[in-house]
């Protein structure tokens, strides 16, 4: 079990969430999931539970669970760590420990990085006496009987700026210090490893807030890349935790990559669902191809958000990507690939935004956020583009 992190901040009501799910005596399966986006903290939660409540259990199993192999080497570990008897064959070491978790009461079992629930779903035992933490990327959870995975989001704001002061040993800041902590904190996302990247080089460096602040905002990926984390479990930067991620989409689905390249240039919230409807001629040849070959925009999202890296919202029919997603796929584009893509923003919200009526005006307002970063967008790429003025145009009307 991984080392407990001193840092750890917050996630007060996540944590009696989970020892409410896990210690439910009138529940007869005891399995919770903590979902999110790479690096918002799920291992580091997970750990602090482990701590926090290890009294409480008769022995805590932890391994990594990214792959089969992980799992099997995982198995074999706890076979040692029971006592079981020594087998030629792991495959019957895996089996004695299930049938040790069947047999016995009172135990947590955590499965980190547990991003593929087929390939987890072997390895749980039935019946189950103790109980089962997840921790993934993904989101539907049914095929380990699991509806109701504990979703991760970002820290609040005062949870942010407590772990950035704490992390940095600085408690009684000067007014014009707290300032700078504050407005970086925002401007980083609230996001755990951003901000123990940041935290980290200020420690190390002895930076100033103030001047923290300047340097991240005249170069903003660079100036976070210049620290990698030290607490917290994280396995990568910012620029490097959602690599493979995105690779893995590209090499299934090139719509849902251009997708995802698209949406790194809107908005970042409650992007509504029928621009990308109305909008795919504009976006990009594969995602009006998708469209025409009968795949729906939810499709299109599913592989997104099977690694957290959007968040669909059923009942508004919006979704909402991280600012530093955002920050990260353009990084990976040059300036000529960016300014082509800004181009695809302001003309597929030009082709979505309505006549402007009184009955449009409900379908107005939800992309008005849009038109605005459109409008941002023909500055900073310098876009003289009719469908740009027609946009803004109506978006003043």
């Amino acid at each position: 079990m991984p080392q407990q992190n001193l840092y750890f901040t917050g996630r007060e009501e996540i944590l009696e969430s989970l020892h409410n799910v896990l210690k439910d005596t009138g529940k007869t399966v005891l399995r919770q999931v903590i979902a999110g986006l790479g690096g918002v903290g799920k291992t580091a939660t997970a750990t602090e539970y482990a701590h926090r409540y290890s009294a409480e259990y008769s022995c805590v199993l932890w391994t990594l669970a990214d792959s089969e192999t992980s799992l099997v080497s995982g198995f074999v570990g706890f076979a040692r760590q029971l006592g079981l008897p020594e087998r030629e064959k792991q495959t019957e070491l895996v089996e004695d420990v299930k049938q040790w978790l069947s047999s016995n009461t009172d135990w947590l079992l955590i499965l980190d990085n547990a991003d593929n629930p087929e390939v987890v779903k072997p390895f749980l035992p039935n019946p189950c006496g103790g109980s089962i933490l997840l921790t993934s990327r993904a989101q539907t959870f049914d095929v380990l009987s699991i509806k109701s995975p504990i979703d991760l989001g970002v820290m609040t704001p005062d949870e942010a700026l407590d772990f950035l002061k704490e992390r940095t040993q600085r408690s009684n800041l000067p007014t014009t210090e707290l300032t700078a902590a504050q407005e970086l904190v925002r401007e980083l996302g609230y996001f755990p490893l951003a901000l123990e990247q940041a935290g980290a080089y200020l420690l190390a460096m002895k930076t100033p807030f103030t001047k923290y602040l300047t340097l991240y905002r005249e170069r903003h990926l660079a100036r976070l890349e210049k620290k990698k984390p030290v607490t917290g479990g994280y396995k990568g930067t910012v620029a490097t935790t959602w690599t493979m991620n995105f690779e893995q989409v590209e090499q299934e689905s090139s719509a849902s990559a251009d997708l995802l390249r698209f949406s790194a240039f809107l908005a970042p919230d409650d992007i509504p669902l029928e621009l990308i409807e109305t909008g795919a001629s504009a976006i990009s040849p594969t995602v009006e191809a998708a469209f025409a070959n009968g795949e729906t925009v939810h499709e299109l999202l599913e592989r997104l958000t099977r690694f957290s890296l959007v968040r669909v919202d059923a009942e508004t029919q919006t979704y909402t990507i991280h600012r530093l997603v955002q920050m990260v796929i353009q990084s990976r584009m040059d300036e000529p690939t960016q300014a082509q893509w800004a181009k695809s923003v302001v003309l597929a919200v030009n082709q979505a935004f309505p006549k402007v009526e009184f009955q449009n005006w409900p379908q107005c307002a939800r992309l008005l956020p849009q038109a605005l970063q459109a409008a941002v967008l023909g500055q900073q790429y310098d876009l003289s583009l009719l469908e740009l003025a027609r946009l803004l145009n109506q978006a003043g009307y």
